[in-house]
């Protein structure tokens, strides 16, 4: 009589009950779905085409999971727990994985979302009066594209008397704004500033129309002023008025305005972890010493729940690859909308600098 050796499948049968041979073929589908997934990484970048890739994404997760339960359903064929072995095992490796999909995203993502929540707002946000004659310095990024120089905002202190002096600087984003040392240029106007100002052009645009209301008339002419400010003529005249020096490692007093961005790929913030894009922030004098006000522009990856893993990388430029991480959900936070893409938006009362600019330059004509 010839023996027969029983085939896979058959022995496969004969080990296990129906829930335990449900997960075993659950695993082994699962084993081919993550090699199609390997495969059809090459196409995951090309837009359309790439679909196709995006049906084998759940398999690399199916694969570790169901093998976690299959582990502990097989250990508990040898334990004691009589017909109901099986089963219990099978439960036992749900609640494994299940604390895994919502324990691990729970513990890595909380230490995350309190730094978030202590950036999102250190202090009490609101926009600054700056009295008559005070001592003024902004402060930039150090990567910054905008001009070093003295703008219109820096412009408009110094003409409306807001402040004596400006001083512009560039510093790095996250040191501690109560030990900031200034250094960079210090703008301030000359001794016979009105005789210089009175030679100034005429700030007139032909793109904005006098009115007739008094309301609209003054928008009208601080809209002309910014304008003016930024023309190249206007502004190299207007220069001549100021007197600039340089200053280096001085103390820090009187207002300090900080509107910092960072230059950062987008993508970089895949990873679980907390990343700063803008921050905008003022010290002053408070009667407690410095006053620090801070907002941030917050950017990062929390990980998802219940956690998965994403199979993909590369792009279409580059071709795709089988590269395997945990899975992520974007978090972007940006700073209310206070008008902090330009300095205006630090101040409480722009349109009354602006004003008063433009006054001390008519009165000089």
């Amino acid at each position: 009589m010839v023996y027969e050796q029983p085939s896979f499948l058959e022995r496969l049968r004969s080990s296990f009950d129906p829930l335990g041979l449900s997960i075993a073929w659950t695993l082994i589908a699962s084993s081919v779905g993550t090699l199609l997934t390997v495969a059809a990484s090459a196409i995951a970048p090309i837009p359309i085409v790439g679909l196709v890739a995006f049906l084998f994404i759940p398999f690399p997760t199916m694969l570790i999971y169901f093998g976690i339960i299959f582990l502990i359903y097989l250990i508990s064929l040898a334990a004691p727990f009589g017909r109901w072995r099986g089963f219990s095992g099978c439960l036992i490796g749900v609640a494994v994985v299940a604390a895994i999909a919502f324990g691990y995203p729970e513990m890595a993502n909380r230490l995350f979302d309190k730094q978030a929540e202590q950036y999102k707002q250190r202090g009490e946000w609101r926009p600054i009066a700056i009295a008559e004659g005070s001592t003024v310095t902004l402060v930039r990024s150090e990567d910054t594209d905008i001009d070093k120089g003295c703008d219109s905002f820096c412009f408009g202190l110094l003409l409306s008397g807001r402040a004596k002096q400006v001083t512009i600087m560039t510093a790095p984003a996250f040191g501690r704004l109560e030990e900031l040392k200034i250094s960079g240029k210090r703008y301030s106007l000359v001794t016979a500033a009105d005789g210089c100002l009175a030679a100034l052009p005429q700030m007139r645009s032909p793109n904005l129309p006098s009115t007739e209301d008094k309301a609209n008339e003054r928008i009208r002419l601080q809209q002309e002023f910014k304008i003016n400010i930024l023309n190249d003529v206007f502004e190299a005249e207007l220069a001549k008025c100021m007197m600039t020096r340089d200053v280096q490692n001085e103390p820090q007093y009187g207002w300090t305005l900080i509107n910092w961005h960072n230059k950062f790929n987008p993508e970089s913030y895949d990873l679980p972890e907390l990343r700063m894009h803008a921050r905008v922030g003022i010290l002053g004098p408070g009667s407690n010493g410095l006053k620090v006000t801070e907002l941030f522009d917050i950017y990062g990856a929390r990980v998802a729940t219940p956690a998965y893993i994403w199979p993909y990388g590369g792009n279409a430029g580059t071709g795709g690859t089988f590269s395997p991480r945990i899975g992520t959900d974007r978090l972007d936070w940006e700073v209310p909308d206070l008008s902090l893409d330009s300095w205006w938006g630090f101040v409480a009362d722009p349109d009354s600098i602006i004003q008063a600019a433009i006054d001390r330059v008519e009165r000089a004509r």
